[in-house]
């Protein structure tokens, strides 16, 4: 499984040494795009139930590292956005996921857009 993610204007980004990050990206990506902080604490960090006081923070570090790696400008997110429940990919930015052969020029190939 890659763990590898395609940003738009053909950056390619290796997350296989930053599973938090990765998983941040898997929640929000199975969960169509959006996940409430609830799901991303039983996602990212399995077997502990959601606690507001004892996640929020962890949270919030991590989804900072993640933005460091991913945006254009941490400070303004525009792939991974902020909800008032949760986390959502941001509408003009897209991220996705490549498949172990996949590459940003095998992929415009394929006809996905950037």
């Amino acid at each position: 499984l890659s763990k590898s993610v395609w940003l738009s204007g053909g950056r390619t980004v290796d997350l296989s040494d930053q599973p938090i990050a990765f998983g941040i990206l898997s929640a929000i990506a199975d969960g169509g795009g959006a996940v409430s902080k609830e799901a991303l604490v039983t996602h990212v960090w399995p077997g502990r139930p959601y606690h507001p006081l004892k996640d929020d923070a962890r949270m919030q570090v991590a989804i900072r590292r993640l933005r460091t790696v991913v945006e254009e400008d941490p400070d303004h997110p525009a792939r991974i956005v902020t909800t008032d429940t949760g986390y959502t990919f941001g509408k003009s930015e897209p991220v996705r996921r490549l498949a172990p052969c996949d590459s940003p020029s095998t992929r415009r190939e394929a006809g996905v857009a950037d």
